[in-house]
C-alpha cells in the first residue's frame, strides 16, 4: 500500500511539472550538441501566444473556435457501439487485423458505400478508402506524401495555399514537411469569399496544392460551387492537389449547401478528401478519420502510413455503425 501510495504521489508530482514546463524552451545540455530541426525551432515563437488563448477560454468561458470540442455527450448509439465493442467477448475486435494497416475493412466498405452514394462513383474500399488515427494525420500523411521537403524557408521549398481563417494545425503541418504555407485570405466583409484575382496570383510551378477545410471550422464559411470550380481550374492548370478537409461535411445546415471537390467533373483524379468522426459524432476525445479518392493517390498514402503511422485502435472503428445513421439526418447534401 505504502509503494503505490508513493507511485502516485511521484506520478502526480511529475505530472505537475510537466503541465508547468512542457511548454519552456529547454536549456542546451552540457556536452550534447543536438539540436532541433530548423523548421520546428520557430514554433517556439508561438508559446506565449498559445498561453494567453488557453487562458482567456479558462478564465472567462471563452468559445474556442480553434478546437472542436463539444460540450455535449455524443450520440447515444455511438457511445453504445463502443461499449458492446470494448465489452465484447469477441478476442479478434480486440486485436488487429491482419488489414489493420488500412484500417478494418467493415469500416473500409460502409465508408465506400457512403461515398460511391454521394459522389455517384464506384468507390473500392480496397483501393480508395484509408483510414486514419485523425484528420491530423491524413493531412500529414498527404503533406509527406507530395512534399519535397527543405527547410520551410527556402527559396525553391514547395508551397501550398492554404484558405484563412484556418487550424493553426494547417500551417505547422506544412512547415514540417519543409513545405512553404501560401495564405489566401477569405475577407470578412464580403462574405468570407477570396478575391479570385488575388487567389490566381499565388498559383505557380512551386504549388503542390490547396489545403482546404470546407465547411471551415475557423469561420464557418462553406464554399460554393462557383468557389471551388474556380480553385478547381486552377489546381488543374498548375498540376496540383487539391486537398480537402471535409471533417465538418454532415453539419452542414440550410441555405448553405455542401459541395464536394471530388465530385466536380475532372477533379476527382487530383483530389483527396479527409472526414472525421471527431465533430460528426461529438467525439473529439476518441476521434478515427479516413481518406478517399483515386486508387494511385491512395496508394501513396497507404505506403507513407505503413512505415510512420498507424490507424487508430480497433475497438474505436465500430463508428462504422454511425456513419449511415448520421447521413441519413443530414438533409442538406
Amino acid at each position: 500500500m505504502r509503494a503505490g501510495f508513493l507511485l502516485s504521489l511521484l506520478l502526480s508530482s511529475a505530472i505537475t511539472r510537466l503541465s508547468c514546463d512542457a511548454y519552456s524552451r529547454p536549456a542546451q545540455l552540457p556536452n550534447v550538441k543536438l539540436r532541433l530541426s530548423q523548421r520546428f525551432v520557430q514554433l517556439y515563437d508561438k508559446i506565449p501566444e498559445i498561453k494567453e488563448y488557453n487562458r482567456y477560454i479558462d478564465n472567462y468561458g471563452a468559445i474556442d473556435m480553434g478546437r472542436g470540442r463539444p460540450d455535449f455527450l455524443p450520440p447515444t448509439f455511438v457511445q453504445r457501439a463502443l461499449i458492446n465493442a470494448t465489452s465484447s467477448l469477441d478476442a479478434t475486435i480486440h486485436q488487429s487485423s491482419p488489414s489493420h494497416l488500412q484500417g478494418e475493412k467493415v469500416l473500409r466498405v460502409a465508408l465506400a458505400e457512403l461515398y460511391s452514394e454521394l459522389l455517384h462513383r464506384n468507390l473500392s474500399a480496397e483501393r480508395n478508402v484509408l483510414v486514419t488515427s485523425s484528420a491530423v494525420d491524413a493531412l500529414r500523411l498527404a503533406l509527406l506524401a507530395y512534399s519535397s521537403g527543405g527547410s520551410g524557408s527556402d527559396e525553391g521549398a514547395d508551397e501550398w495555399i492554404v484558405l484563412e481563417p484556418c487550424p493553426a494545425a494547417y500551417s505547422r503541418l506544412i512547415q514540417s514537411v519543409g513545405a512553404v504555407p501560401v495564405p489566401l485570405p477569405l475577407r470578412p466583409d464580403h462574405f468570407w469569399s477570396f478575391e479570385p484575382r488575388e487567389a490566381a496570383r499565388l498559383f505557380g510551378r512551386r504549388t503542390k496544392g490547396v489545403l482546404l477545410a470546407n465547411p471551415s471550422e475557423a469561420s464557418g464559411k462553406v464554399l460554393t460551387r462557383r468557389e471551388l470550380q474556380f480553385l478547381a481550374d486552377l489546381a488543374s492548370k498548375w498540376n496540383a492537389l487539391m486537398l480537402l478537409d471535409e471533417s465538418l461535411e454532415f453539419l452542414v445546415y440550410r441555405p448553405a449547401r455542401h459541395v464536394r471537390v471530388a465530385a466536380i467533373p475532372r477533379m476527382f483524379q487530383r483530389t483527396i478528401t479527409i472526414g472525421s468522426t471527431a465533430d460528426t459524432f461529438a467525439s473529439s476525445g476518441w476521434p478515427c478519420a479516413w481518406a478517399y479518392g483515386p486508387t494511385r493517390l491512395l496508394n501513396d498514402l497507404k505506403l507513407i502510413q505503413l512505415h510512420v503511422a498507424s490507424p487508430p485502435a480497433t475497438p474505436i472503428q465500430v463508428l462504422r455503425y454511425g456513419i449511415r445513421e448520421r447521413d441519413d439526418r443530414n438533409s442538406t447534401r
